[in-house]
């Protein structure tokens, strides 16, 4: 009889006895080049191209006809038909199982990719500081699996297989280290003003997105903003919902997903970034902008109040307003802030940098941003520009886009017009950000390289460019915003 003692021992698939240790324990490094090898392997072998959703329809539209040719044909020799049991299965096996399978090869392929880039961009400090500014060295791939799981838990109308896509193209978009201009800056509208620019330009004003849709004056210059800076692209992803109608265009809604609202992410990561130095110089120029926007406030009052004495109200108030566009009062006005700059960096104190960046200055800074709207006036378009627009087709194009606005964010090329951009902080400005500049000029189609849209709206996107023979600018889905904010979400749990 056996001994039982002399029976083989069981092992468990958790605890798996470790071999004798022969050779040093291979480094961090190591071990990342070897699953990237592997996966360079499977990627070698996998002859496939991944299916666009438009292919994917297009399979099925093939597919879908191949099977109500072959009912047809079974159905000819059959007197009473075929049952709809049999029907289901046919369509089962010609149609749903291709479109599965084409799925699924497509999911495979985007799981691959996102190993792969994360294990080759990991240790990457530009790639970490793209994907969170303030907690990039704390970025493991433990936050890109449960983002990835968060993405796919999610209770929002998108495909599953399209929502790793996403994912794949998020990472590999901030993993990138192509230029997309070589002097590139950023700017936030609405997609009537994005229309509306490719046809005219893009130069400031109520009509062309830029600080104030809602604004009668229009000599305001764009706003825009460079790149390099770290919180620079949450402040142009906050002004272009603010431009559009929220996100309710958006397939990946970040703010639902996080509960944290884009001018809360912005802000608190925008005062993380500032040494003491920034800050007192931040508290200077905020403090000279008030007082010199309400000198200029007083001024143009009194202009008013002349104005309506002189001409009457109703043509007071109209040759007023002509006024405050010329040189002229520009530059009386700039004259009158200059003269209430009187605060130096070195003035401000150590509780007026507590009382500026205390909780409750925080919140009411916050608060202002969320608050703010910069829709395109909806009246005051179809009554005085569309109008004034010709062509009946992009008359049309633009009076959808007035009604359902998405957010667009454009990358320009400002190399060659650096003259005609000119510091924030020497204009007027509701925001006071140190990165943010003012373009006095015209960005014209051409100069577009890059504009970020909502996933279901880029074929109308690519339709614009493409009747401006603009084939070469780069559409990226806004949405790869929204992911990484669930992946630097995720780095701090």
């Amino acid at each position: 009889m056996t001994n039982p003692e002399d029976k083989p021992k069981e092992i468990s698939s958790i605890e798996v006895e470790k071999p004798i240790q022969t050779s040093p324990e291979k480094t961090s490094a190591e071990i990342r080049q070897e699953r990237l090898t592997q996966i360079d392997q499977e990627l070698s072998g996998f002859n496939y191209q991944p299916n666009s959703p438009e292919e994917i329809q297009q399979i099925q539209k093939q597919r879908e006809k191949e099977y109500q040719s072959k009912l047809a044909e079974l159905e000819t020799g059959l007197e009473a038909g075929l049952s709809e049991e049999s029907k289901e299965m046919i369509h089962k096996n010609m149609v749903n199982s291709e479109i599965e399978q084409a799925q699924k090869e497509n999911e495979r392929f985007d799981r691959l990719n996102i190993q792969k880039t994360i294990l080759k961009n990991i240790e990457n400090k530009d790639f970490g500081m793209k994907i969170s500014p303030t907690e990039s060295e704390n970025l493991t791939e433990d936050a890109f699996e449960k983002a990835l799981d968060q993405l796919l838990d999610a209770d929002f109308d998108l495909p599953r297989n399209e929502r790793i896509k996403l994912f794949r193209q998020t990472l590999e978009y901030y993993a990138s280290e192509h230029p997309i201009a070589e002097k590139p800056v950023w700017h936030s509208t609405s997609s009537f003003s994005l229309r509306k620019g490719l046809e005219e330009g893009f130069s400031g004003g109520k009509i062309s997105g830029g600080e104030s849709a809602s604004s009668e004056y229009v000599g305001k210059p764009l706003s825009i903003t460079h790149p390099d800076y770290p919180t620079s692209e949450d402040f142009q992803e906050m002004f272009a919902r603010l431009c559009a109608k929220g996100s309710e265009s958006l397939s990946v809604d970040s703010e639902g997903l996080t509960g944290d609202s884009l001018p809360k992410v912005f802000y608190e990561s925008f005062l993380k970034q500032l040494s003491e130095k920034d800050k007192k110089e931040l508290i200077a120029k905020r403090l000279n902008l008030d007082s010199g926007i309400k000198a200029v406030e007083a001024e143009k009052s009194k202009i008013y109040d002349e104005y309506e004495k002189k001409y009457g109200k109703e043509e007071g108030e109209k040759l007023t307003k002509e006024y405050f566009a010329t040189d002229e009062a520009l530059k009386r006005f700039d004259k009158i802030k200059e003269s209430t700059a009187e605060i130096s960096p070195d003035k401000i104190t150590d509780e007026m940098i507590a009382k500026m960046t205390s909780p409750k200055a925080i919140s009411a800074a916050i608060t202002d941003f969320e608050q703010r709207s910069y829709v395109p006036p909806v009246d005051t378009i179809e009554k005085e520009v569309l109008p004034t627009i010709e062509n009946q087709e992009l008359r049309e194009e633009l009076r959808n886009e007035v009604h359902e606005p998405f957010p667009c964010m454009i990358t320009f090329e400002l190399a060659g017009k650096e003259k005609q951009a000119s510091s924030v902080m020497k204009s007027e400005s509701p925001t006071h950000i140190p990165f943010e500049d003012h373009f006095f000029g015209v960005f014209t189609a051409e100069d577009i390289k890059e504009i970020r849209v909502p996933l279901n709206q880029i074929q109308k996107t690519r339709k614009w460019l493409e009747q401006k023979g603009l084939s070469e600018v780069n559409i990226v889905p806004i949405e790869v915003y929204e992911v990484k904010r669930l992946i630097e979400d995720n780095i701090k749990k």
